[in-house]
């Protein structure tokens, strides 16, 4: 059978076999009317009846097919919808299928989004922690390099002002030697003056730095003067600068001695401002003169054995000794100079 417009018969097709019996019929029922042979008669009626016999076996056949037709048609459709059945629960299925594996999906994409702010917030709170860290770290290296650079700055700085200081600094010195050595003379005066009357009044000589001439009280006659000075000299506490003193020099010779004695000065001190042991650099050579002109009038006076003097005591030269009272800042001249340089 053809399939498409042609699938079923046509009307044509249907209608010939009734039309045809039916002229059959009525050429038959007018040959009896008009012939009146009777073998034209039987004639025409046994081909009427093949005809319509064969005319009902057509069409019995043709109902047996439309049946087997329709029956094939409907098993066909009854497959069809079982087919279609299958496919649409086929379909739910994998629709249901599809779904739980989107909700699964779902699970997992919330499961990762958390994920990944929790590392997120993770990382930030690692930056600002590295952040914090740097910054401690540099202020740390600012404070090393603050202190380094405070460790080397000097700590008496090198300045026009610290050597105006220094020069104010000797001035006062000299200044207030020169006030002490007026107030023993003063005092060296009033205890002449107060002297009783009844003792003889001695006359001082004063003795040659380089002679040392014979004392009827004394035994040994190889003595010297810077010896006599010596034991007249009381012991004095340790200055805070070495070998730096007003009074301390028994003549031009003796302090040459003393130059010549005196250990090499720290570095730092003031006595560096001149030659190694050299103090007329830094007092003066006004001030030098000025010490052995005072030490030359404090050379021991010779008095008789017999009647010696009750205020001897009053009469031997006292040293004063400044260090005490010297607050005096210790200036590091060798170290201003390289910093200068």
């Amino acid at each position: 059978m053809s399939r498409g417009r042609h699938r079923h018969s046509s009307v044509l097709g249907r209608s010939v076999p009734p039309i045809a019996i039916g002229v059959l019929v009525v050429a038959a029922l007018g040959a009896l009317a008009a012939s009146p042979d009777t073998l034209v008669v039987r004639s025409v009626g046994i081909a009427a009846v093949l005809a319509a016999v064969g005319v009902g076996v057509v069409l019995r056949q043709r109902d047996r097919t439309a049946r087997v037709a329709a029956e094939l048609a409907a098993t066909r459709r009854k497959r069809s919808e079982e087919r279609f059945e299958e496919q649409l629960a086929e379909a739910e299925y994998a629709a249901e299928v599809a779904e739980e594996r989107a909700t699964r999906f779902g699970r997992r994409l919330t499961a990762e989004k958390s994920r990944l702010a929790k590392a997120e917030t993770e990382i930030a709170r690692l930056l600002r922690e590295r952040a914090v860290s740097v910054a401690e770290q540099a202020l740390k290296e600012a404070e090393a390099h603050q202190r380094a650079l405070a460790a080397a700055r000097p700590k008496y700085p090198a300045s026009p002002a610290a050597y105006v200081r220094a020069a104010s600094v000797l001035r006062q010195l000299e200044q207030a030697a020169e006030r002490a050595e007026a107030r023993r003379e003063s005092d060296q005066r009033a205890a002449v003056a107060l002297r009783p009357a009844a003792l003889p009044e001695s006359v001082p000589t004063v003795r040659q730095l380089g002679a040392a001439p014979e004392r009827p009280v004394l035994s040994a006659p190889g003595a010297s003067a810077e010896s006599v000075v010596a034991v007249r000299q009381r012991a004095r506490p340790a200055s805070r600068v070495p070998n730096f003193s007003f009074f301390g020099r028994s003549g031009a010779a003796g302090a040459a001695a003393v130059r010549a004695a005196a250990p090499a000065p720290a570095v730092g001190s003031v006595t560096e401002l001149g030659a190694q042991g050299d103090l007329a650099d830094v007092l003066g050579d006004e001030a030098l003169a000025e010490s052995a002109r005072y030490a030359a009038r404090q050379q021991p006076v010779e008095q008789p054995v017999a009647a010696p003097e009750p205020d001897e005591q009053h009469a031997r030269p006292e040293v004063v000794d400044l260090t005490p009272h010297d607050d005096t800042e210790i200036i590091h001249v060798a170290q201003l100079r390289a910093e200068l340089s």
